[in-house]
């Protein structure tokens, strides 16, 4: 038995059960620590003063008990080397995270968002390196792991069944993004950025069976509606052949949602994951055709596809992920001719005749298509009669199909294209360096580009058995680059970054899945690192999607909005200059052989470019430089579910006798206070004339039996327990008398007239106790008499004296 390292999986046990604990306490509908904004500056609010004033013992808790952890590892390590313990070191300062949450009412905003997201990220990156990849002779015992009874069963379960890979990644991705599409669009509808246009000619093919859309514009929005936001707006384009309105976007995804438009959302998601798992079943079998170890293939692929850049397009009905699964089996029949002549024959020309129909954007690579396979066909060793019949069926079908799409868009538009192709094709040269490295460029949404794009180039050099698949690989993403990039539009539109390069990013992961078995470990570990960046950004999107609607598609500026503490994230490869400098130390590392000096550039260089670049252009890097203050609304939300005789609020807001109303207050929305509806005891024939309630119009809905109409002043709420602000204003006419009710659930608190004071003036300001569990809190009033009470303010609020004291409040 081995008993340091027992010892200290112990204590790292400890470590990560007190992290979690203090975790735990951020999170829920009541965070331990959150920060409001007013116009005088931020205010912090803390749940608990206890924790407050014991957060130093906390803090040195937590560095004594990492640094103990580590001490004990290393002594464990000195003692009996093992595996499992450099792997789990890392873990051990993932307690020191605690006090940046402790103490983030002390540090600048950039800092703690930034070590919040990132760090993590770092720790766990190195923790998943040493996991997966430790084989020296002082590694992870996996023989004796697979010798064990339930890994031996399986092993035998899947000789038996003797399943393709590829036919199981074709099913489980099919699956999962099947989940993740219908996640995304019950949770923010179907319209997301260019989609709404995808099915609006999916719905024309259906109803219609054709492509003009005008008259089902007309259906769907209303002809003013249609009138008034135009063609442009609508992206019809203006070649359309008068009088038929065609749409800019190519109908190839339509033609196969158009069968499914009576089944709705599940199966359109449906084709949808159909779709994403033939394309990820080709990405498996480009990987494996490069060499790689099955180890390799798992870890890049999967990084691609847990990546945000990935499961977003996959998940919604454009047309990129189509055009990267015919990209990527064009691509592989082109390179596989030796083992499957015929098949890949014809399946690269049904690619090459189908690509234009998806997008107009797929043109050139059509034409590339073309070339590839048929230049790939002449380097077989086949005889000569049987390869040029072969080829020749493989054009025929591939510009047949060309010559088929040039046939209908000549009919459809002037000039044979929906676009102006002359006027856009290489018009903004600047755009092929912005796509990178804009704040909303592929980069910053799918970090590892970066090392994809470097390692095509590397695997180039040293890939001598496999240089032309580099090559041709390489080649087409190069092509891609310059045909689709160069263009004002290079951002692709309201969409997740990176969009136009989308369909030919795959063609990267076999480059990478190869030299993941070559690099240093250092390289291993970027790589692993820039995925995670993309991937925690999917997991918290997806956690998010119900608060973030449709604005997901820039999640280093959405994220911020519905997850305060990340206010100040900053882009990881934001700037021109950052980017090439990460760039070329991606290169170095890929190409370095030696451990240290690897370790030791990428330290140098990753440094100095992060320190550089903040330095030079900081506002450049934060997605979120400017907060707005916050809503009472809010305010009072989070005070109704804390208790206000243990909070601690710190620092004090600036200046004495600030109005508890101006800083909480559950009725106001849009930045005004609510006004509640008018009473008048006048019959107006209907129940609500503008804001103004005709009394006699109520049904009787007294909870006595009397027969009594109360008008609700507020949407019915849950107000929580404790004591709670309640302010009502307002100007009588007439001799009515209004009377205030305030009921929780079956219990009534008050029931009393108001007092009209002079001119008709009335205020009421009273405090009350709610329980917060016998049901929600209605407002009501009634006039007896005839009057017209018009209602002009309404407040509510959880208050304390306590918190008066601490915040400089009056009431």
């Amino acid at each position: 038995m081995n008993v340091p390292a027992t010892i200290f999986t112990m204590v790292l046990g400890i470590d990560c059960l007190f992290c979690g604990w203090m975790l735990t306490s951020f999170a829920g509908n009541a965070p331990l620590l959150q920060e409001f904004v007013s116009p005088q500056g931020s205010w912090w609010l803390w749940r608990s003063e206890t924790l407050w004033q014991a957060r130093p013992v906390i803090v040195g808790a937590a560095i004594l008990l990492s640094g103990g952890t580590w001490l004990l590892g290393w002594w464990a390590l000195r003692r009996h080397p093992a595996a499992g313990l450099t792997i789990l070191a890392p873990l051990a300062l993932t307690i020191l995270l605690l006090p940046v949450f402790l103490y983030r009412d002390c540090l600048m905003s950039a800092w703690v968002a930034n070590l919040i997201f990132y760090a993590p990220l770092f720790l766990l990156s190195l923790f998943l390196t040493r996991l997966t990849f430790v084989r020296t002779s002082g590694g992870l015992p996996w023989g004796s792991l697979l010798r064990m009874r339930l890994l031996a069963y399986f092993s035998r379960w899947r000789s038996c069944m003797r399943l393709n890979p590829a036919w199981a990644i074709l099913i489980c991705t099919t699956l999962i993004f099947f989940l993740t599409g219908l996640y995304y669009t019950r949770s923010c509808g179907p319209h997301a950025g260019d989609e709404g246009h995808y099915l609006i000619l999916a719905t024309s093919l259906y109803e219609d069976h054709d492509l003009d859309i005008k008259n089902n514009l007309v259906n769907e929005m209303g002809a003013e509606n249609v009138q008034r936001l135009g063609r442009q707006y609508l992206h019809v384009s203006h070649c359309s052949c008068a009088p038929r309105w065609y749409s800019y976007h190519a109908p190839g995804l339509s033609f196969l949602l158009a069968p499914v438009v009576p089944g709705g959302d599940v199966a359109r998601h449906g084709v949808l994951g159909i779709i994403a798992g033939l394309a990820c079943a080709a990405m498996w079998r480009l990987c494996r055709r490069s060499g790689a170890s099955l180890i390799a293939c798992g870890v890049v692929l999967g990084a691609f596809w847990c990546s945000i850049y990935w499961c977003v397009y996959a998940s919604r009905a454009l047309p990129e992920v189509l055009g990267v699964c015919l990209m990527a089996w064009l691509c592989w029949s082109a390179l596989a001719q030796k083992e499957y002549p015929w098949r890949t024959a014809l399946l690269a020309g049904f690619c090459c005749a189908y690509l234009p129909w998806v997008q107009i954007r797929f043109y050139p690579l059509t034409l590339a298509g073309l070339v590839l396979y048929s230049v790939s066909g002449l380097r077989t060793a086949e005889p000569f009669a049987r390869r040029w019949l072969r080829i020749g069926v493989f054009l025929l079908i591939g510009i047949g199909g060309i010559a088929m799409y040039r046939h209908f868009q000549n009919q459809m538009f002037e000039g044979g294209f929906s676009h102006e192709v002359g006027k856009i094709l290489l018009a903004y040269p600047p755009g092929l360096w912005r796509v990178l490295t804009n704040p909303e460029g592929l980069l910053n949404t799918f970090p590892l580009a970066l090392w994809l794009i470097a390692a095509g180039l590397v695997w180039i050099v040293v890939a001598r058995p496999h240089r032309w698949m580099a090559v041709t690989l390489c080649g087409m993403v190069v092509f891609s680059w310059l045909s689709t990039c160069a263009v004002p539009n290079y951002g692709g539109g309201s969409t997740l970054g990176g969009r136009f390069l989308l369909v030919v990013m795959p063609l990267l992961l076999p480059a990478t899945a190869a030299l993941w078995d070559r690099v240093m470990p250092a390289a291993r570990w970027w790589l692993v690192f820039l995925a995670l960046i993309s991937i925690a950004l999917l997991g918290l999107e997806l956690l998010y999607l119900p608060e973030l609607g449709n604005s997901f598609a820039f999640p280093f500026y959405d994220l911020p909005v519905v997850i305060p503490v990340l206010q100040g994230l900053q882009y990881p490869f934001c700037g021109a200059m950052h980017a090439l400098v990460l760039f070329l130390l991606t290169i170095l590392l890929i190409s370095l052989r030696t451990a240290r000096l690897a370790m030791g550039v990428a330290i140098v260089m990753l440094i100095g470019s992060v320190t550089w670049h903040i330095v030079s252009s900081p506002r450049a890097l934060t997605a979120y430089p400017l907060r707005e203050p916050t809503n009472p609304a809010q305010v009072a939300q989070c005070l109704a579910e804390l208790n206000l005789e243990q909070i601690r609020a710190s620092p004090l807001l600036p200046g004495q006798g600030r109005a508890l109303f101006d800083v909480s207050d559950l009725l106001q929305t849009g930045g005004q206070s609510n006004v509640a509806p008018s009473v008048t005891t006048r019959d107006l024939g209907l129940r609500m004339q503008g804001r103004l309630v005709s009394q006699p119009r109520l049904e009787v809905n007294d909870w006595q039996g009397r027969p009594y109409r109360w008008t609700t002043l507020a949407v019915p709420f849950d107000p929580g327990r404790g004591q709670r602000a309640f302010s009502l204003e307002g100007q009588m006419e007439g001799l009515a008398t209004p009377i205030i009710a305030i009921r929780e659930g079956s219990n009534t608190i008050m029931e009393q007239p108001l007092t009209v004071v002079a001119q008709g003036i009335v205020r009421l300001k009273i405090t009350i106790f709610t329980e917060g569990r016998r049901g929600h809190l209605y407002l009501l009033l009634r006039l007896e008499g005839d009057g017209v009470f018009h209602a002009r303010r309404l407040h509510w609020s959880p208050v304390s004296q306590r918190l008066l004291d601490q915040l400089g409040l009056t009431w």
